[in-house]
């Protein structure tokens, strides 16, 4: 898993790779920003949560949560846009949606990915939060 800083985190997200952006305890995977895998999709998070991009990279189609966020996610979101992408707003839960259903069609295919609920809500987000996290047999 790469390493990077938050402004250093384009290089990965651009090229779909998973990476760790800078450390936060205070969030759900211990890191401001991360990508992951998901299947098919690629999805950049917020504090470990929050998606703040979602791409799918059999036709490099990019979505972006267009719901209002707190000022260090907005920092966040354009330290992290994919440049020269067209990224399509899409709600939260619509995105979540999306990646629900990449895990439900990988699992059924016999992978192993897991939404894992984390012990640490986010401050920002009182509700329960998942965190993905894939493992294969």
């Amino acid at each position: 898993m790469h390493q990077t800083t938050n402004t250093n985190a384009r290089q990965y997200i651009l090229k779909c790779q998973e990476f760790n952006g800078a450390k936060n305890t205070r969030s759900d995977n211990n890191y401001a920003v991360s990508g992951r895998r998901v299947g098919h999709l690629y999805a950049v998070y917020s504090y470990g949560h929050w998606p703040m991009y979602v791409c799918d990279t059999r036709t490099d189609t990019w979505f972006r949560n267009s719901e209002r966020a707190s000022p260090t996610t907005s920092k966040q979101s354009s330290q992290c846009y994919p440049t020269g992408k067209d990224c399509a707003p899409l709600p939260t839960e619509e995105l979540q949606k999306m990646l629900d259903w990449a895990v439900s069609f990988w699992n059924q295919l016999g992978y192993n990915i897991v939404l894992q609920k984390t012990n640490n809500p986010c401050a920002q987000c009182p509700r329960t939060r998942r965190q993905v996290r894939r493992q294969t047999q």
